[in-house]
């Protein structure tokens, strides 16, 4: 009645720009959509490569496709740091995206690793091969690329993703959650261009394998230089660390203070990208 899957997906208006990322593995049929869809995708102008990755993990985490279109996003930015090309923020996308999809899937490939810190050891400012190799010894701490990061980056200015990404990796929790704090100085009214969900979960894998990393937040918490400064620390040190012991007590203890204060804390959570009350991020952390 409806006729054939091309004309099916034009009678429903199914495009790759409009479906992809709304794409979600186990529902059924969706994996012979995605299989529609992703033949579409070269046709399509408007289909987003970031979106593309993201749904061929979800679908074909281990084909050719994925890795090669990884690859070649981390490749594309072997003459350095140029952003002339990347006109907005969701041009930058792709390349973040890259960078954490090569760290969980293809960096146990011995020759890809190779190849990503080979063009990073040639060109240190080729952001998202710094991006990935922080990625890859977050996940899987190599002292090797723990070096060759710490000596080639050293100096070079990276877009805000690669920077926190890198300085989780090697750099130090003071200088981390420095970098947190002047991301923070004030409470913001637009967080949109900060892509928090790229480089959080970088932050919060560092806190978790670093045994120093929950004394230096509680240190560094009395002097938040605002409400989600404080916001933020006291939910990467809840969801960060894995001194369980030490920390419950301490967010206990917020919790109490919050509770007596005259007006409830509230500002911006970068672990949720949200604007909330502390209450309920304590609450939620210690639950």
């Amino acid at each position: 009645m409806l006729g054939g899957d091309e004309q099916l997906l034009v009678r429903l208006e199914l495009t790759p720009e409009v479906s992809l990322s709304a794409l979600n593995s186990g529902v059924p049929n969706a994996e012979r959509l995605f299989g529609l869809l992703n033949e579409r995708v070269p046709q399509s102008i408007h289909a987003r490569a970031d979106e593309h990755m993201v749904a061929l993990v979800k679908f074909a985490p281990e084909s050719d496709q994925l890795r090669e279109m990884v690859m070649d996003t981390i490749r594309r930015r072997s003459s350095g740091n140029d952003r002339r090309g990347l006109r907005t923020n969701r041009d930058q996308w792709p390349f973040m995206v890259a960078a954490g999809v090569f760290a969980e899937l293809f960096s146990r490939n011995s020759a890809l690793l190779r190849e990503v810190t080979e063009a990073f050891d040639k060109c240190p400012q080729n952001s998202t091969a710094a991006s990935a190799l922080a990625e890859v010894t977050l996940r899987r701490p190599d002292p090797a690329i723990d070096r060759l990061l710490r000596t080639k980056s050293a100096g070079v200015e990276y877009d805000m993703v690669s920077a926190f990404r890198v300085t989780a990796a090697v750099g130090s929790m003071e200088e981390l959650i420095g970098f947190i704090m002047d991301l923070l100085d004030r409470d913001p009214v637009e967080t949109f261009a900060w892509n928090c969900n790229y480089w959080v979960p970088a932050v919060l894998r560092r806190i978790g394998r670093d045994a120093a990393a929950a004394d230096a937040i509680i240190e560094a918490l009395p002097l938040a230089p605002s409400r989600s400064a404080r916001i933020s620390l006291l939910a990467l040190l809840g969801k960060g660390s894995a001194e369980n012991a030490k920390v419950e007590p301490f967010l206990e203890q917020a919790l109490a203070e919050d509770a007596n204060a005259d007006v409830p804390s509230f500002g911006f959570d970068i672990t949720t990208e949200k604007s909330r009350l502390v209450t309920h991020v304590l609450r939620e952390l210690l639950s």
